[in-house]
Protein backbone atom coordinates (compact mmCIF):
# COMPACT_ATOMS: atom_id res chain seq x y z
CA UNK A 1 0.00 0.00 0.00
CA UNK A 2 1.08 3.46 -0.87
CA UNK A 3 1.35 6.09 1.55
CA UNK A 4 0.77 9.52 0.46
CA UNK A 5 2.04 12.82 2.62
CA UNK A 6 0.89 16.36 1.23
CA UNK A 7 2.72 19.20 2.52
CA UNK A 8 1.75 23.07 2.37
CA UNK A 9 3.31 26.12 2.10
CA UNK A 10 2.73 29.59 1.46
CA UNK A 11 4.93 32.32 -0.04
CA UNK A 12 4.78 35.85 0.17
CA UNK A 13 7.36 37.77 -1.85
CA UNK A 14 8.21 41.04 -0.55
CA UNK A 15 10.17 43.20 -3.01
CA UNK A 16 13.78 43.81 -2.71
CA UNK A 17 14.51 39.77 -3.25
CA UNK A 18 13.05 39.03 -0.10
CA UNK A 19 10.29 36.72 0.65
CA UNK A 20 8.38 35.83 3.56
CA UNK A 21 7.84 31.57 4.09
CA UNK A 22 5.48 29.92 6.19
CA UNK A 23 5.16 26.43 6.53
CA UNK A 24 2.35 24.00 7.13
CA UNK A 25 2.94 23.11 10.20
CA UNK A 26 3.48 26.51 11.88
CA UNK A 27 7.18 28.37 11.42
CA UNK A 28 7.51 31.19 9.73
CA UNK A 29 10.62 33.16 7.85
CA UNK A 30 12.15 35.48 6.25
CA UNK A 31 14.21 34.20 2.99
CA UNK A 32 16.31 35.26 0.08
CA UNK A 33 17.04 35.03 -3.71
CA UNK A 34 20.80 33.95 -3.29
CA UNK A 35 22.92 36.53 -3.19
CA UNK A 36 24.63 35.40 -6.91
CA UNK A 37 20.91 36.21 -8.07
CA UNK A 38 21.10 39.60 -6.41
CA UNK A 39 19.52 38.22 -3.02
CA UNK A 40 20.83 38.86 0.64
CA UNK A 41 23.75 36.96 2.28
CA UNK A 42 23.70 35.16 5.30
CA UNK A 43 19.68 34.17 4.99
CA UNK A 44 17.78 30.93 4.25
CA UNK A 45 17.57 30.93 0.29
CA UNK A 46 15.18 28.64 -1.99
CA UNK A 47 17.62 26.92 -3.22
CA UNK A 48 19.41 25.75 0.10
CA UNK A 49 15.88 24.55 1.81
CA UNK A 50 15.98 22.18 -1.75
CA UNK A 51 19.26 20.82 -1.01
CA UNK A 52 18.68 20.89 2.58
CA UNK A 53 15.55 18.61 1.74
CA UNK A 54 17.42 16.09 -0.44
CA UNK A 55 19.91 16.47 2.45
CA UNK A 56 17.94 14.80 5.41
CA UNK A 57 16.80 12.54 3.03
CA UNK A 58 19.96 11.01 2.22
CA UNK A 59 21.14 11.35 6.00
CA UNK A 60 20.42 8.50 8.03
CA UNK A 61 22.60 7.79 10.30
CA UNK A 62 23.03 9.61 13.56
CA UNK A 63 26.05 11.88 14.05
CA UNK A 64 27.30 11.11 10.42
CA UNK A 65 28.09 14.16 8.93
CA UNK A 66 26.37 14.55 5.23
CA UNK A 67 27.11 17.44 3.11
CA UNK A 68 26.61 16.66 -0.87
CA UNK A 69 27.52 18.91 -3.30
CA UNK A 70 24.13 19.67 -5.34
CA UNK A 71 24.83 21.88 -8.69
CA UNK A 72 21.51 23.68 -10.32
CA UNK A 73 21.40 25.45 -13.29
CA UNK A 74 19.08 27.95 -14.33
CA UNK A 75 16.17 27.22 -16.69
CA UNK A 76 14.76 29.79 -18.70
CA UNK A 77 11.00 29.18 -18.51
CA UNK A 78 8.19 31.47 -20.31
CA UNK A 79 4.70 32.23 -18.79
CA UNK A 80 1.43 31.82 -21.42
CA UNK A 81 -1.39 32.49 -19.49
CA UNK A 82 -4.52 30.06 -20.05
CA UNK A 83 -2.01 27.69 -21.24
Amino acid sequence: MTRTATYHTSVVWKGEHWGHLTMGNGPQMMFSAPSDAHGHAGVLTPEDAFVASANTHHAKTPSFPSRPAVHLQPVVRQFHPGG
